[in-house]
């Protein structure tokens, strides 16, 4: 989202997720519901993919925490 250079208004009337939803998300306040979420990355140019995890890439994301 901030490297999109868009303004939130703008963002918002292209993606249809409102400006406060998109600010409490961009200062991690909420998450978005999924549709938003697909809905931003279409406005961005961008593809949620669904794929299995891996194991290893399971156990790189349990070292986080």
């Amino acid at each position: 989202i901030k490297r999109s250079e868009l303004s939130l208004r703008a963002l918002e009337g292209r993606s249809g997720v409102t400006r406060a939803a998109l600010s409490r998300f961009v200062n991690g306040k909420r998450s978005l519901t999924l549709p938003s979420v697909d809905a931003l990355a279409s406005t961005l140019g961008l593809e949620l993919v669904v794929r299995p995890r891996t194991a290893s890439r399971v156990e790189e994301l349990e070292e986080l925490f």
